[in-house]
């Protein structure tokens, strides 16, 4: 299991400096998810930059019959890597969008629980 994510009874230490939630028989540290979905970004950003570097700019010089196949398989490699960097970039909002549902729910739980607590001291006084 990534650090983010583990059975309760595992340490969660150094994974994260705040929020972390607790539910099921899971305990997940939302930072290292946000952190975590933040990388992906940056990654997904890098990949992206090599699909627009320029690939086989010299396929001319390679001889009569090489630079349309060079040409035709740099706009392939181009064309993927773009398409690679866009599944990336994909998985770390995906990842960051978990990482805010959880918060949400948690900070809705506690809404919740201080409702209940209120209601259950205004009937016992």
């Amino acid at each position: 299991m990534s650090s983010s994510m583990m059975r309760d009874g595992g340490s969660v230490g150094a994974a994260g400096s705040g929020d972390v939630l607790s539910a099921g028989g899971y305990t997940v540290d939302i930072d290292a998810l946000r952190s975590t979905a933040n990388v992906v970004l940056g990654v997904a950003d890098r990949v992206g930059s090599v699909a627009e570097r320029p690939s086989m700019q010299f396929a001319e010089e390679y001889g009569y019959s090489l630079p349309p196949a060079a040409t035709s398989w740099a706009q392939r490699f181009s064309y993927l890597i773009d398409g690679l960097a866009g599944e990336i970039e994909h998985a770390g909002f995906e990842l960051r969008g978990t990482a805010t549902a959880y918060t949400e729910v948690d900070i809705a739980v506690e809404a919740r629980a201080r409702q209940l607590s209120s209601a259950l001291d205004g009937s016992d006084g």
